[in-house]
């Protein structure tokens, strides 16, 4: 295994990380410890348990009842008995998790080695939390983007910064496809930051998802009272218009959003099917070349003859959208 990017271990840390062992009972530095912050895994720091999760199950090592959602993985223990419980990062031992024991509300105890953890004390509150759900978020690990959103909630005073926390979570909730969550999460991102353009336009994509494009219509209303040089709600709202046949309507909006960012390859793509759906098919071509034309720049990809097959009738509407 490869050892180097992790921290180094002492031989007392190898044998209960690496090897599996076991630490005596009522002997491990966090058995009786409940300071607010966070256990880190020992072996690559990764955060595993938040403070309040812990609890005092009077069997020697300390116990938690639920982990940071995403750092845990379960699996058979070699004696056929047990689960054992690792660090879903780096694979280093953790303990065991009991289920039934009536111990807590959850009924479930995570037995852990107070050998395989560090403990770290946040400085900054909710600001931490929140930052470490934007890392997770950056690379695509919603679930645990969530968990560390949500303690930012708690940890976090009522105000702007807190708006920032639950849309920031409603993100999240709305990359896993859990649209109606993210949309409470916008709705008190909103409540407690009324301009807030953003919640507004992620609302709205929400509703969009959702089937609701009327609801939509009127959240990039908002944003664009909120913000009137936001391109991007004037090509989502032209989207939505042209979904519900206004395509009229959605051409003022593809225009506002071109003029407000000449070069926006995709305005000017929905432009063209707008006018190719009113049959307007040499306006919806220029539309569609000059497109093309931006999205062929280094960086971007676009297929060259897209716009000029879908008006002639080859590919469907939604593969276009996918492209």
């Amino acid at each position: 295994m490869e050892t180097s990017r992790y921290n180094a271990l002492s031989a007392e840390e190898r044998s209960v990380i690496e090897s599996k062992g076991t630490e005596r009972p009522f002997s491990g530095e966090y058995d009786d410890f409940y300071e607010e912050g966070v256990y880190i895994c020992r072996r690559c720091n990764v955060e595993l348990y938040r403070s309040d999760a812990k609890f005092d199950a009077h069997c020697g090592w300390p116990a938690f009842e639920q982990e940071i959602p995403g750092t845990v993985t379960r699996l058979p223990d070699p004696d056929g008995v047990r689960t054992e419980i690792e660090c879903a990062n780096c694979g280093g031992h953790l303990g065991h998790v009991f289920i039934g024991e009536r111990l807590t509300a959850a009924d479930t105890r995570h037995c852990v080695n107070s050998i395989s953890m560090k403990f770290a004390r946040p400085t900054a509150g909710g600001q931490y939390y929140c930052d470490k759900g934007w890392e997770h978020f950056n690379v695509g690990q919603y679930e645990k983007a969530i968990g560390f959103y949500s303690i930012a909630i708690e940890h976090t005073k009522t105000g702007p910064w807190e708006g920032q926390c639950y849309h920031r979570r409603g993100w999240s909730y709305a990359k896993l496809k859990q649209h109606q969550q993210a949309i409470q999460d916008y709705d008190q991102a909103i409540r407690l930051d009324a301009d807030n353009e953003l919640a507004y336009v992620n609302r709205a994509l929400a509703y969009y998802d959702l089937g609701q494009h009327q609801r939509a219509i009127q959240d990039f209303d908002q944003a664009i009272r909120v913000n009137p040089y936001l391109s991007e709600a004037y090509n989502n709202r032209g989207i939505a218009y042209s979904d519900l046949g206004q395509h009229q309507r959605a051409i003022q909006d593809y225009d506002h959003a071109i003029k407000l960012n000449p070069d926006y390859a995709y305005a000017y793509c929905n432009r063209g099917m707008a006018y190719m759906d009113l049959r307007q098919l040499e306006r919806a071509i220029q539309d569609c070349d000059q497109g093309i034309k931006l999205r062929r720049r280094p960086g971007h990809r676009f297929e060259i003859g897209l716009c000029r097959s879908l008006l002639r009738g080859e590919p469907s509407k939604a593969q276009v959208d996918q492209g």
